[in-house]
């Protein structure tokens, strides 16, 4: 009967602990998410059932690169100072150069080498009539970090930055058209100018 009781009492405190302790959501996280999403688009391509390589990307525009900042404020709790000093820092080169962030699959390893000198991948961006070829670096942000700032970014993906030789603000004025080509395939996706 003692068992009885303990094993009743052990129930009812584990119960009222779990229902006491469910965490608060954080609805900055879903608005992040819809905000990202915004600027974000991905495509994948197949061989029959195989799949050869899958990617999204965000396009960095002015109107992202703040919403990014204010995230990373955020989460590091930075300092009005602190946060206008790296807003400016990652639009030092607007005037010259754009940004995506590139996050990208393929089953097999050594076709992941995007960011390599013998890389078998180009990347472009269509800006209007307008076609630029991009630059890719390795991002090498923690996977932690990237999996907040880009929610979609799975954990068997690479992450790149992808920089491209034309103004942050003519990305703003015309649709554009990012396309990933090699070969195992080519796949393209398009932004409309009303979203950025």
């Amino acid at each position: 009967m003692k068992k009885l009781i303990f094993v009743f009492a052990m129930l009812a405190s584990i119960y009222s602990i779990t229902s006491c302790s469910s965490l608060p959501e954080e609805p900055t996280t879903d608005e992040y998410s819809r905000d990202v999403e915004k600027f974000s688009a991905g495509d994948a391509q197949y061989e029959g059932a195989y799949n050869n390589f899958d990617y999204r990307v965000t396009v960095m525009s002015e109107q992202m690169q703040r919403i990014y900042i204010n995230k990373k404020a955020e989460m590091y709790l930075w300092s009005d100072e602190k946060k206008l000093a790296e807003l400016k820092s990652l639009q030092t080169n607007n005037g010259e150069r754009s940004q995506i962030f590139l996050s990208f699959f393929t089953p097999s390893r050594s076709d992941d080498n995007l960011s390599s000198s013998k890389s078998i991948w180009a990347v472009y961006l269509q800006n209007g009539n307008t076609r630029y070829e991009g630059r890719v670096t390795k991002n090498r942000s923690s996977r932690t970090e990237l999996n907040v700032l880009y929610p979609y970014h799975g954990r068997f993906a690479s992450a790149y930055s992808v920089d491209f030789p034309v103004s942050v603000n003519q990305l703003d004025m015309q649709n554009l058209k990012v396309t990933i080509t090699g070969p195992l395939g080519t796949k393209s996706v398009e932004f409309s100018k009303a979203n950025h």
